[in-house]
Order: C-alpha cells, then structure tokens, then sequence
C-alpha cells in the first residue's frame, strides 16, 4: 500500500505486466514482448489487465515497435483475454525440448 497524503485510503497496486523488447531472434523483427501480467482476484474482471495491456502496448508504439508477442498455453484463459485485446495467433511455432 501506499500513502496517499490526501486523507483518502492508501492506494493498492492491484495488477502489474512485465515485458521486454526482442531483438533479432532467429530473424525475427525486433518486437515487444508480454512476459507476465497479474491481476489481485479481488479486483479481476474490472479493466485492470486492460488498462495494463494497453499501457505496455503503447509504450511498445511510442518505442516504434511493429508487433508484440506473448506465450499462452492451449486452454488457458489469458489466451481468451489477450485475444480480446487483438491478439492472433502467430506465423511462429514454438518448439520445446525437455533437458
């Protein structure tokens, strides 16, 4: 929490986003990525990852990047959620191998 100095309640963080900017990975553009986001329960389902994508999503314009990425696994919800955002599915597979 923190004080506000206004008399009003402290102010909550109750949501963040994490992301990074991609350069040049096996002949990808460089390009935004979303590594994490998060949203306290108390406070889901109120535009608070929304504001938080849109946010990242401007910086990333502002900084003249093209496209964003983000991982979700098959099923997942915040696959449904960053769709409402306008995310597609990409031309890139994701390969993975157990070490």
């Amino acid at each position: 929490e923190m004080a506000r100095g206004d008399g009003e309640a402290p102010a909550r963080i109750v949501g963040f986003i994490i992301g990074d900017v991609q350069s040049w990975q096996f002949g990808i553009p460089r390009h935004g990525r979303i590594v994490t986001i998060g949203v306290d329960p108390a406070h889901a389902r109120r535009g608070v990852a929304t504001l938080l994508a849109e946010s990242l999503l401007g910086s990333f314009r502002k900084m003249g990047l093209a496209t964003v990425q983000c991982l979700t696994r098959p099923g997942d919800p915040l696959g449904d959620f960053f769709r409402s955002v306008g995310f597609e599915r990409s031309e890139f597979d994701v390969l993975e191998r157990d070490l």
